[in-house]
């Protein structure tokens, strides 16, 4: 049997997502007609496994409702102001309720630090006369004002009210209410009976659903008014007395289980809602109700920190300290090693002290981890697991890192190996592993896209008693590889479903050659020293440059600390204010460390597109399943939704979606060029403009093919780093690359020059083929819009290409000719016009390349690639080394400034050096090697250099002479001839879909 089950799971996979569109089709045929039916049948949630669909639930649709609580005078107190906290976090983390469809009624003395907290988040204060019991005996309450609750039926601009008190807790999803209260003839008001009120079903009046209406507002104000209740009825009685029967609808219990009343039916592990007694917290009796909010305060304390950029209180950022290997094997362990680990983990990574720990075993190293106790880290023993066949002697404890499952005092633990520096802001890191799985990384991209494999140098784990248990006992059966001991188990054991992945800046590997993001744009490098020194791996220099940099700002902040195992100063000589260290570390770095962010309220909206390709039925019916799975299943609130809606959209879609509560954003919508069999009149590049709506901090878009099957509120979370504009997943068809999460900033260009051809006989590269093939190129493999490229002309050169550069929607940049009198021939006679770029101001960074290069690959960074500290970066020529360093003219990144400019028109003057290759000479010579920069050759592979090491086939940008790669001169090989052929063809293919620049008529 063993061989079916692979066919056994993969038809139990078909037949679970078949079971996920017949149950969003059959919702969303459902839902078409829901507002006009009577109700719907309310059935219990069921806990369902994660690899199977989620089973249709009838009251999974949610009506419109608000969701209100009072705020008076008592929220004063401490505890008032946690017991509001605890309510307000819980019902929008485990009820789902989203902070726009919340809101608070604000009588008199209600504390203005909470409702501008409230308010911060997007709930909506209503400011209203209170009402206040007239009983003639003092009230136990704890709200002076509570009667003003009953002015949840005076919102009649609502379908329903939810009402619930402060000193109630959501522990499971609510947003159902409403639906459970529908009811023919409808009931004004809805709850559940609770405890001393069975079984007469005088609903408690701390939680209910209101039906508002005038009638019912001006009796019940009456009541108020002329009522003198017993003390512990107050709303109670008057309720009861006002609302017959009939009007009355009765849930279940466990939206209401006051477990401080002793008839109570569920256990707290079994409600939705509890209401409790504030001694609860402290109270030994109810040590289930005490872990209840502990378990909201962690939560509560959870949210604080995020809105704060803080790291919370329960999360720990690890390294692991194990002993030396006893034979002669290398240990990564040192003081230098542990001090730049740690210190840049708290200046550059924003990691406080007490956020950080040490985990080891068998007493390894107490130097080291006294050093960081002393800084108010944390020191974590645990039982050693080893690992007996490993790579070598310093991989004998590598399943130890397994402990980090047990570790439960801790919410979430994010380990990194001590090989890494931190290069960038870390505080949110703990945040980015996805919702349902124990284990989050980085990925190797050598193994992709053929194989998913995690790296071990940066874990993100959440503690689980289960999940750990598991992983022990794994261990007893498993036999497959242990070379690379927990990081093979994990890979091998889990599988890729069970395993989460981060963004890769947070584990750049100097060891992966394959990698695509460079060091300067990391948050952590993971490095051997040695390979980076030697620029193994395709380390570039700037990269070698860069982290060495960063090792010196790293070690002369540690200077002002002592070694481990040095004598131990006054704490008052210890103590680096944070804030001083930042301002130190900035004035010279280039990457922005820290930032003192607002907390303001996180305004998002979940857009889709609804375009011509929705007037069929087929899809018409996608996006009503992605809509409705987006509700349902993502707990995103209709009032937070939007739809792009373009003129050709289905107008019975719009309307269907604005009755639900979605925002309507109608636009002309953007064209793409290309067409497609899938989508030909799709105007797809709408999207873009979700950008433009600046009116929020967030845009999440979904196209109308998704299907949403788990909550996704934690996106905007998961995406909240300082300074990304862009978050997404990469799809397989652009791993390893992520190519397409790359955007080129406005203000840069990526330039080509064309001058007049000259006028006596000599051959001129620019050609119309070949005009077209390198912008083309740029285009199709460098990943440039055609917004961000440009050229830059003198004396009118050809008009018709620039204006077909324009077409597309490039620049064209005229500028003074600059003449090379005595170059190399008379093709070179306006080379030193390369000196203009220092003059075009109005544009950050400029990358120039020659017409007689292509490019093959992604080079959508190259501008941000140049060190900070020159004006000009290139690739050297390798025949010109080692004797003297010589950059190559193909290809510059050249950064405008007055000054510099200034400095090379000034500068031309007195030269007097070598102008045989014009600009090229000039800029090599005046500049020498210090003033100017050096980037990846691969952005210019010359084949024309005999000496050059990178092939063809490695190159971003391949500068050549066609006759000498044809004749294979200069050591080109046939396979290179063929692979640049080759790129040429895939790009004549596309540049025939544009047509040829136009000559320009007289």
């Amino acid at each position: 049997m063993q061989p079916r089950r692979p066919i056994l799971f993969i038809a139990l996979g078909i037949a679970a997502l078949l079971l996920t569109l017949i149950n969003l089709t059959t919702l969303g045929e459902e839902f078409q007609d829901s507002v006009s039916m009577e109700h719907f049948t309310s059935e219990d949630v069921v806990k369902v496994s994660t690899f199977m669909a989620p089973p249709f639930r009838g009251s999974t649709f949610f009506y419109s409702a608000h969701w209100i609580t009072l705020l008076d005078e008592t929220a004063a107190s401490t505890i008032g102001a946690k017991m509001f906290k605890r309510h307000m976090i819980s019902k929008y983390l485990h009820g789902k309720v989203a902070w726009e469809t919340m809101g608070i009624i604000a009588s008199p003395g209600a504390p203005d630090d909470l409702l501008t907290w409230a308010k911060g988040l997007g709930v909506t204060i209503h400011e209203m006369p209170v009402l206040e019991c007239n009983a003639k005996t003092p009230d136990i309450s704890l709200q002076r004002y509570k009667l003003t609750k009953l002015r949840s039926w005076c919102m009649t601009e609502f379908e329903s009210v939810v009402f619930m008190d402060l000193n109630t807790v959501v522990l499971g999803e609510v947003r159902v209410l409403p639906n459970m209260c529908r009811s023919s003839p409808p009931a004004a008001i809805c709850g559940a009976s609770a405890g001393t009120d069975q079984p007469a079903y005088t609903i408690d009046p701390n939680v209910f659903v209101a039906v508002p209406s005038a009638t019912h507002c001006s009796a019940l104000l009456t009541e108020a008014g002329n009522a003198t209740p017993a003390a512990t009825g107050c709303e109670k009685e008057i309720l009861s007395s006002y609302f017959p029967h009939v009007d009355r609808k009765n849930i279940d219990p466990r939206y209401n289980n006051i477990v401080f009343e002793g008839n109570t039916v569920h256990r707290v592990d079994d409600s939705i809602v509890v209401q409790y007694d504030p001694t609860h917290a402290e109270s030994m009796e109810r040590s289930d109700v005490r872990a209840m909010l502990e378990s909201i305060d962690r939560d509560l304390d959870s949210f604080e920190s995020q809105r704060k950029h803080e790291v919370p209180k329960r999360v720990l950022y690890i390294t692991m300290l194990t002993p030396s290997p006893p034979d002669e094997s290398t240990h990564s362990t040192t003081i230098e090693v542990f001090k730049q680990h740690h210190i840049s983990k708290f200046a550059i990574g924003g990691i406080p002290w007490e956020n950080q720990a040490i985990v080891y075993t068998e007493n390894a190293f107490p130097e080291f981890r006294k050093w960081l106790e002393d800084r108010g880290g944390h020191t974590i023993e645990v039982p050693p697991l080893f690992c007996e066949n490993g790579r070598d002697a310093r991989y004998k404890y590598q399943f130890t890192k397994l402990q980090l499952w047990n570790l439960t005092d801790w919410d979430v633990i994010v380990y990194t190996d001590l090989d890494t520096l931190i290069m960038g802001d870390i505080s949110t890191l703990w945040s980015s592993c996805i919702p349902g799985v124990n284990l989050c990384g980085v990925e190797e991209t050598v193994y992709l896209p053929k194989k998913h494999y995690l790296n071990g140098g940066m874990l993100i784990a959440r503690p689980d008693a289960t999940f750990y248990k598991y992983l022990i006992e794994s261990r007893k059966t498993y036999d497959k590889s242990t070379f690379l001991c927990e990081q093979d188990y994990l890979n091998y054991q889990l599988t890729t479903r069970r395993i989460g992945v981060v963004d890769s800046k947070y584990n750049i590997m100097s060891f992966d050659y394959t990698r695509q993001v460079r060091f300067q744009q990391a948050k952590i490098v993971h490095y051997v020293m040695y390979q980076v020194d030697n620029l193994q791996g395709g380390i570039t220099p700037d990269e070698r440059d860069y982290i060495h940099e960063v090792i010196a700002k790293v070690d002369k902040i540690g200077e002002s600390y002592p070694d481990p195992g040095a004598q131990i100063f006054q704490d008052s000589e210890l103590k680096i204010v944070r804030s001083e260290t930042f301002m130190t570390v900035n004035s010279s770095f280039s990457p922005t460390i820290l930032q003192n962010y607002p907390a303001p309220a996180r305004s998002v909206i979940w857009l889709t597109l609804l375009d011509e390709e929705s007037t069929s039925e087929e899809g018409a019916l996608a996006f009503k399943r992605h809509m409705v799975s987006k509700h349902a299943y993502g707990a995103i609130a209709w009032e937070n939704m939007g739809v792009f809606v373009t003129p050709e959209a289905p107008e019975t879609l719009v309307a269907w979606a604005k009755d639900l509560g979605v925002s309507i954003h109608r636009t002309k919508g953007l064209s793409c060029s290309s067409w497609s069999v899938r989508a030909p009149k799709q105007k797809k590049l709408t999207k873009l403009q979700a950008w433009c709506m600046t009116d929020f901090e967030s845009v999440v878009f979904m196209a109308a093919n998704t299907l949403v099957t788990h909550d996704v509120r934690e996106l905007v979370t998961m995406c909240s780093d300082a300074g990304i504009g862009f978050c997404g997943a990469a799809s397989a068809s652009n791993l390893p690359y992520y190519r397409r999460s790359h955007l080129v900033p406005k203000r840069v260009l990526y330039a080509t020059m064309l001058t007049p051809p000259p006028k006596d006989g000599y051959t001129h590269s620019t050609s119309a083929d070949m005009f077209k093939q390198h912008h083309v190129s740029k285009f199709l493999y460098g990943n440039i819009p055609w917004e961000n490229q440009a050229i830059i002309y003198t004396d009118n050169a050809f008009p018709e290409f620039r204006k077909w550069l324009e077409d597309r929607g490039g620049h064209t940049i005229e500028v003074k000719p600059l003449f090379c009198k005595n170059g190399r021939d008379k093709r070179y006679r306006y080379q030193f016009t390369k000196l203009q770029f220092w003059n075009l101001t109005d544009w950050d960074t400029i990358v120039y390349t020659d017409l007689d290069t292509i490019v093959v690959g992604d080079i959508s960074q190259l501008w941000n690639a140049c060190v900070d500290t020159v004006k000009v970066c290139g690739v050297e020529e390798p025949r010109y080394m080692p004797g003297r360093r010589y950059m190559n003219g193909g290809l510059l990144l050249a950064r405008p400034d007055d000054a510099f400019y200034k400095y090379l028109i000034e500068g031309r003057k007195t030269y007097t050096q070598s102008t045989w290759l014009c600009e090229q000479d000039y800029l090599n010579y005046f500049l020498t090697g210090r003033r100017y920069g050096v980037v990846d050759p691969k952005y210019n592979v010359m084949g024309f250099d005999p000496n050059r090491k990178i092939p063809f086939q490695a190159a971003r940008i391949i500068h050549y002479v066609l006759g000498q790669v044809d004749r294979l001169e200069l050591g080109i090989t046939a396979s290179e001839r063929d692979f640049l052929h080759a790129m040429m063809e895939k790009v004549k293919i596309k540049a025939d879909t544009y047509q040829d620049p136009a000559i320009t008529k007289p």
